[in-house]
């Protein structure tokens, strides 16, 4: 994962452990145990769109402010 806040890297977790049991992560980038390496912001956002993105390697910002 990317160096976050701890703050923000629980929010991720969270977000990613309460997916619904069928979300699956669209990436190549899996660890030993079959889990995602990286998770980013787009965890967070409800666009199927976005969350093909959420495990990417690249530090994604939705947009909107924080994206500035």
């Amino acid at each position: 994962m990317f160096n976050y806040p701890k703050e923000l890297e629980q929010t991720l977790l969270s977000a990613f452990n309460n997916k619904a049991k069928d979300y699956q992560a669209r990436t190549r980038y899996l660890d030993n145990n079959k889990q995602p390496q990286y998770i980013n912001r787009l965890i967070l956002e409800d666009s199927p769109y976005l969350l093909q993105h959420a495990h990417n390697p690249v530090n994604w910002f939705p947009w909107g402010r924080g994206s500035f």
